[in-house]
């Protein structure tokens, strides 16, 4: 007789939630990958599997998928999360935890690392507010301390392992797919104009930050000529000293639900993610699942994330106006929205859930 295969144990997972459902406070891509990524870990775990988000925020509660469990983290200040962090995985004694770029130190629990980029080395300056904190050398300790590295895209793996000088196959790709509400809906188009007065407007895809790429695209909008055509952000405006970095012709709509950044994607005539880097492209893959025709920059990840669902442009302002102007018109208009729903079909929470789980038993495995 033949042995059985060995069946594998149940393993607790903790992911870091805590800077998911801030309030007044615009959700970030790292925030809505962790987000998807504990749901996808949820949808492929076996019966023994133990799923936890550690939330710093009560609003997140309501986000968390059935069959996930939750406890609390700090959220005051970074030091506060890191010092609570460490006694809540104290407490759980998870067989991995999950966090973005950072983690807490002198923690006994084995800890994996989701790196979206290496602009912690390359181009601080484009970090956002929230990021700020964000520096190589915390990056470089949490890649080194950890059992299990994650990157959101190859290119982003490669960046990282170039910057760190670490082993590719220490690497371990797992892209996103988007939130149950990323799809094409009916009505959204009444809904908008009901709740945000809009009609006809661009969809601008990203952070209000210097990476957007924001000042380029308003030009671009602008060289269209289309008299009417507004451009509008999810994100609220930047803050700050009298508003620095608030770029004119940006109408900011945010914070808004997923379910209200879906209708905007639904109902939008063109959407556009021109950044000057992006290595996750969740956004731009919520935009194809929406089947929004959809523009964005040669940078990053974006190409890699929509294939051939979209039009890839320099982040210039006469590139981005040049296929802002192509993506509008009504044939090929018309089959980027079909594209774009068949594209996001491959980034599924069953393919992105099966990925992490092998990554992560791959790691145990050698652990053990």
């Amino acid at each position: 007789m033949s042995e059985a295969a060995p069946v594998a144990r149940g393993l607790r997972v903790a992911v870091d939630w805590h800077m998911i459902g801030r309030p007044l406070t615009d959700d970030t891509d790292v925030g809505r990958y962790q987000q998807v990524l504990t749901t996808a870990l949820a949808v492929r775990a076996n019966p023994d599997d133990d799923i936890w988000a550690l939330i710093a925020w009560p609003t997140a509660v309501d986000r968390i998928a059935p069959g996930i469990g939750h406890a609390g983290i700090g959220h005051r200040d970074m030091g506060r999360w890191r010092g609570d962090a460490h006694q809540m995985l104290a407490r759980l004694a998870p067989d991995m935890s999950i966090f973005s770029h950072i983690s807490p130190v002198r923690t006994t629990s084995p800890i994996a690392v989701v790196m979206h980029d290496a602009l912690f080395a390359t181009h601080h300056e484009w970090l956002g507010v929230h990021e700020r904190g964000r520096t190589r050398a915390q990056s470089a300790r949490a890649v080194r301390d950890a059992r299990l590295v994650i990157a959101a895209s190859e290119v982003a793996r490669v960046d990282v392992v170039s910057v760190l000088d670490i082993p590719p196959d220490r690497v371990h790709v797992v892209a996103p797919a988007p939130a149950a509400a990323f799809t094409r809906r009916s009505g959204a188009a009444a809904r908008v104009a009901a709740h945000f007065g809009l009609d006809r407007y661009c969809m601008a895809i990203g952070d209000a930050g210097l990476r957007a790429n924001l000042a380029h695209l308003t030009d671009a909008v602008a060289c269209l000529g289309e008299r009417g055509l507004q451009l509008v952000s999810a994100d609220r405006a930047p803050r700050g000293r009298r508003g620095h970095g608030v770029v004119e012709g940006v109408r900011y709509l945010g914070p808004v639900s997923d379910d209200q950044r879906a209708d905007l994607l639904s109902a939008a005539r063109v959407a556009a993610c021109v950044s000057f880097y992006d290595g996750c492209g969740i956004g731009a893959l919520e935009a194809l699942a929406c089947g929004t025709p959809l523009v964005v920059s040669d940078r990053g990840a974006l190409s890699e994330v929509v294939g051939d669902a979209a039009l890839v442009v320099p982040p210039t302002v006469n590139g981005i106006a040049e296929g802002l102007r192509a993506a509008g018109g009504t044939e090929l208009a018309d089959q980027l929205r079909r594209a774009g729903p068949t594209r996001a079909a491959q980034f599924t929470h069953s393919r992105m859930g099966q990925t992490a789980w092998r990554a992560i038993r791959n790691a145990e495995q050698t652990m053990g």
